[in-house]
């Protein structure tokens, strides 16, 4: 399997699973939208308190799956 091809399937394998994940509720997209907060307190405090004021700046979160990290 060539790079392209490794790269379409893990594509495909995501976009799979966001198909099923953002209607599920678990992830309650609704609520998300209506402004629910979605990061946690480890993710608050730990990694956002090591990263610092990220006012004015923009933040890339790689595994964030279908934005709800971000």
């Amino acid at each position: 399997m060539e790079d392209d091809a490794h790269i379409a399937a893990n594509r495909d394998l995501w976009e799979g699973w966001t198909d099923l994940h953002v209607p599920s509720a678990f992830y309650d997209v609704e609520g998300f939208t209506r402004g629910r907060e979605t990061l946690d307190a480890v993710e608050l405090d730990g990694v956002l308190g090591a990263v610092g004021d990220i006012r004015d700046k923009s933040l890339l979160h790689l595994q964030c799956h279908f934005g709800l990290d971000t």
